[in-house]
């Protein structure tokens, strides 16, 4: 197919290397144009869909590891997963390419396409949906207000639906 060449809108074939009067790189600006194409149409279709284990934590909700201390010795170290505010879950969501885990911070972002798939925060999962969680959710998560201060919040599942709620 014609297409204008972006540098001086001579007709080019888009599978040419280059443009034959600029020197233009049309190939890779094609490639760039359906790769950008590729991206805007994941971003539009990302979507939260349930939760799914933290891969920062491995769904413990904490780090521990071993560092030495000023004189030498092994120190045991242990802090509170940020991703998922220490309740071990994060959001699973989807796109049109694949599935992703995505920690608290990143949500936001993720869902209105201001930030990539490969952004701090976000995990990619594949092309299918992770069913089963390692453990079961301990319970609350802790947010962080802006005096500085920690409070906890509600466990991010949804309530089991009410049998007696159908009755009515």
């Amino acid at each position: 197919m014609l297409i204008p060449c972006p540098e001086c809108e001579r007709k080019v074939s888009d599978r040419a290397k280059a443009c034959p009067d600029c020197g233009f790189p049309v190939s890779e600006w094609v490639a760039e144009q359906a790769q950008a194409e590729v991206r805007a149409r994941s971003r539009s279709s990302r979507e939260r869909i349930g939760e799914v284990d933290c891969p920062a934590c491995d769904a413990r909700g904490f780090s521990q590891w071993t560092e030495k201390d000023e004189s030498g010795e092994p120190r045991s170290l242990f802090s509170w997963c940020v991703d998922c505010k220490h309740s071990g879950r994060v959001h699973q969501c989807r796109d049109s390419e694949g599935y992703y885990a995505v920690s608290y911070a990143a949500l936001e972002g993720f869902l209105a396409g201001e930030i990539d798939d490969d952004a701090e925060g976000v995990t990619a999962l594949g092309k299918q949906p992770v069913e089963s969680h390692r453990y079961q959710q301990a319970g609350s998560t802790w947010e962080q207000g802006d005096d500085g201060g920690v409070t906890l919040g509600a466990p991010s599942e949804a309530p089991a639906p009410d049998p007696d709620a159908a009755k009515d």
